[in-house]
């Protein structure tokens, strides 16, 4: 079999080595070249974007015209691919441009004819900086395009029976969908013939649904499928014609949805394919073997090879054996130890830590079941990948037994959000499933069952289980697919958190930023839970700026996400990249201002990208901080940042309007020096938090449209950092206050004050058990240590209780106002004894 490495596609394509004639037809275009262009076109050119490649694929070993459609696709602007192919400019078409709104690039593109099947990453660079990823199909049948897609204007030409477009087999068709079109087509077969009638859409990044339809000569159905196993979103027939004759093929979109990105590659021929394979993922450095599952090349094997790999290499794309014509499966590599379970296990295997066991829910109903060896006080993550690896169809329960067979967790199987599987903000059923344990005493064994949702069984229902000593982790993905960032100028990387049990603040940084960069903002602040609020904190911030004087030049960046446990144990991950985005809108297409239908995007983390940067020439302006980038506030207050507009190019008008961004801060405001003015030149910004604002660090930066000719240039500030402190806390004895029947006690403690707070702090114990009276005590802004007298009654139990220290106050510099403050409850202890001496205790830590 061919394997494939994921391609790490940045700013020059690593080209296999090809023909002498390719190569020097490489030398001769530069096509591959970035750094020959950068310099050669205005400043206030926009960056390159790509909106379509025409056509979406080509049969290997034979030329075709290759149209990039796109905006910004000025005279000088190179391809970067990894197509083993030679790119040679061609002239545009002389048409009228009127009718056309996007510049359009051709070139003559001469594929080699043993290019294995599969999608290749195209994107193009320019001065202005790098366009989005696009993906290529290369295909083995002979290709032919819709008429209708070839038109300007929609207008239905195969919308029917009566008008199909004839086509022969095999053939690859490149067509487009419009809302409610559908496109027919016809082709003469022979009876008993057998024929692979497959859409590629999704997969390669179109926005579309696809369905498909077989009909008779006499205009019956008689097969259709819109999603096929192994194949997402996209569909496909394996149909034994019944009669020779005439036959239709209908494709439409599932939903009649108008998506931007519309187009299909219908597959008409003989080829192999599987539905899916086991295991779904190896070890670094092993040779696995896989067996291949569904379609006709079930009960084949390959070997897969996965020595050689990076150590940034976390998938692999492995080919169905026999026939080429699939498109190959992304196969996950690790790098700790595997294990294979049994197709029939017994009542229990042992779940080995640190192992990645490979099952597989093999009949319906079917439960697998693991003994995990635990000790008393052990923190255990257990997680487990199956749905999201794109390559299983089960829908994973996972459940913690005792000994007993009690349970004692779950994850999976909650009632499903408005947003599972199909919508963008995961619930909590819409991701594989994971459980935070911590081992309770005198428990040495654990009972660790994974079962489907829906209690079905099968070969493409596999997992990968692991168990872990370690209390929580998270996982990371950049947001943003590529990066541009202007010399002298600032630009933006967004980040989220899969948080698998850590809900403490990550730090984000970027190891390859070295000396010529400057990164600043970067925390994904904590998450919070109590009685009283939820905060959720899953997206962070960073701006990258490039210092004076930095050429422009490709670069190859990553983010790496920094936690700390509780324990002191570091948690240090690397932020997986999204490949490329393609939004996909919900319903008919119809944006809809609710979100209640907002599905989710198209990306490629199966290419390998981190964050393809980079640094192009300086933008046509800049907003720039005027002072410190770090602030500190106490809840509930505010901060004014300055900024001001630069710009070298004359005339230059800065931005009409600006964009506060924050993720934390309550509100922000802008003001203006002059409220009249029509653009932008300088001002502030104020942050204003509230009293409830959680406490930590949370960034702020601004960003603005500049008009450059009939483009809109963004431009962005570098982050500040305002971190949100508490006024006070109240520290207490770990061992509380002891009380005897009948008897009093004191809790000495203290408070622990911000410098910046000096007010009157009132504690006021409640929830403390019947039977047992508390004062509240008064704390003036000189005093540091607190006393609170308690009683018990002579009718408490004995035994350990608690209370809570309820403390309020008003917020410091605001005494006119009388705003109230106050912060979380404190825990306090009370042990009652049946002695009739109380001790006091001093203060030995919160």
């Amino acid at each position: 079999m061919i394997l494939l490495r994921p391609v790490r596609l940045l700013t020059s394509a690593l080209l296999q080595r090809t023909s002498a004639l390719f190569r020097s037809r490489l030398r001769m275009t530069s096509t591959f070249l970035l750094l020959s262009c950068l310099g050669s076109v205005s400043l206030q050119a926009a960056a390159p974007a790509l909106l379509r490649l025409k056509p979406a694929g080509a049969q290997r070993g034979k030329p075709f015209t290759l149209t990039l459609v796109g905006k910004n696709l000025v005279e000088g602007t190179k391809v970067i691919s990894t197509l083993p192919a030679a790119f040679t400019p061609l002239s545009p078409a002389v048409e009228s441009t009127r009718s056309r709104p996007n510049d359009e690039l051709p070139f003559l593109v001469e594929l080699q004819g043993n290019t294995p099947v599969g999608l290749y990453p195209v994107r193009v660079s320019s001065p202005a900086g790098l366009s989005n990823v696009l993906l290529f199909s290369v295909g083995v049948f002979p290709e032919q395009t819709e008429k209708e897609s070839e038109l300007l204007v929609h207008d239905p030409q195969n919308d029917s029976l009566e008008t199909a477009e004839i086509v022969s087999v095999p053939m690859t068709v490149n067509g487009t969908l419009q809302g409610p079109d559908r496109d027919f087509y016809r082709f003469q077969g022979k009876k008993g013939e057998r024929l692979v009638l497959e859409v590629e859409a999704r997969r390669q990044g179109s926005a579309l649904d696809p369905v498909i339809r077989l009909l008779d000569s006499q205009k019956r159905e008689i097969a259709v499928n819109g999603d096929a196993p192994g194949l997402g979103q996209d569909c496909r027939l394996d149909a034994v014609l019944p009669g020779t004759g005439e036959y239709f093929v209908l494709v439409h979109d599932a939903r009649f949805s108008a998506q931007e990105q519309n187009f299909y590659r219908l597959k008409l021929g003989q080829f192999a394919f599987a539905d899916g394979f086991f295991p779904l993922g190896g070890r670094r450095g092993d040779k696995v073997v896989i067996r291949w599952s569904g379609g006709n090349a079930s009960g084949a094997e390959s070997t897969v090879d996965l020595s050689g790999l990076g150590a940034e290499d976390e998938v692999v794309m492995v080919r169905v054996p026999g026939d080429p014509g699939a498109l190959p499966f992304p196969f996950v590599v690790g790098d700790l130890s595997e294990m294979i379970a049994t197709e029939e296990p017994p009542a229990e295997l042992e779940l080995p830590a640190s192992t990645v066991v490979n099952g597989r829910i093999s009949k319906a109903g079917e439960v697998d079941r693991y003994k995990l060896r635990v000790s008393p006080g052990e923190q255990w993550l257990i997680q487990l990948s199956a749905r999201d690896l794109g390559t299983s169809e089960l829908y994973p329960v996972l459940t913690l037994y005792d000994p007993k067979g009690t349970r004692l967790a779950s994850a999976g199987d909650d009632i499903p959000n408005m947003d599972v599987f199909a919508l963008v903000a995961p619930g909590k059923t819409s991701s594989d499933p994971y459980l935070n344990y911590t081992v309770p005493a005198g428990m040495t064994e654990l009972t660790v069952a994974v079962e489907d949702l829906v209690q079905r069984g099968g070969p493409l229902l596999s997992y990968r289980l692991l168990a872990e000593r370690k209390a929580a982790d998270f996982r990371l993905t950049i947001a943003s697919p590529f990066l541009n960032i202007p010399a002298n100028g600032t630009s933006v990387v967004t980040v989220t958190a899969d948080r698998r049990g850590y809900q403490g603040e990550i730090l984000l940084s970027v190891p390859e930023a070295g000396e010529d960069f400057i990164v600043e903002g970067g925390v994904i602040p904590a998450e919070e839970y109590n009685a009283e609020r939820r905060v959720v904190s899953r997206t962070g911030v960073l701006t990258i700026s490039a210092k004076p004087g930095v050429p422009p030049r490709p670069l190859s960046l990553s983010v790496v996400g920094r936690g700390v446990l509780p324990d002191g144990t570091v948690i240090e991950r690397r932020a997986s990249g999204v490949g490329m985005v393609t939004p996909v809108l919900g319903g008919t297409g119809v944006p809809d201002p609710t979100g209640s239908d907002q599905q989710k995007p198209f990306v490629a983390t199966w290419l390998g990208m981190a964050l393809p940067a980079v640094v192009t020439k300086e933008a046509a302006g800049r907003l720039v901080i005027d002072g410190p980038r770090k602030a500190r506030l106490l809840q509930g207050g505010e901060h004014e940042i300055s900024w001001h507009f630069e710009s070298e190019q004359t005339g230059m008008q800065p931005p009409r309007r600006l964009t506060p961004t924050s993720l934390g801060a309550r509100e922000i405001r802008i003001a203006q020096d002059d409220p009249e003015a029509k653009y932008l030149r300088k001002g502030q910004y104020r942050v204003v938090t509230t009293v409830g604002t959680p406490p930590g660090t949370f960034n702020v930066f601004l960003s603005g449209d500049l008009e450059v000719g009939d483009d809109a240039q963004k431009i962005y500030s570098p982050a500040v950092s305002i971190e949100v402190v508490e006024g006070y806390k109240l520290l207490v004895p770990s061992e509380g206050i002891q009380l005897s029947q009948g008897g009093t006690g004191e809790l000495v403690g203290k408070v622990q004050r911000d410098p910046a707070f000096s007010e009157l702090v009132t504690i006021k114990p409640e929830n403390f058990p019947l039977g047992v009276q508390c004062q509240e005590t008064e704390v003036s802004g000189t005093q540091e240590t607190f006393r609170i007298s308690c009683r018990a009654a002579e009718s408490v139990p004995p035994g350990e209780y608690r209370m809570d220290l309820i403390s309020t106050s008003t917020l410091g510099g605001r005494d006119k106002e009388r705003v109230p403050y106050r912060i979380d409850p404190v825990p306090a202890r009370i042990v009652v004894t049946g002695q009739q001496k109380a001790a006091k205790l001093e203060n030995t830590g919160r």
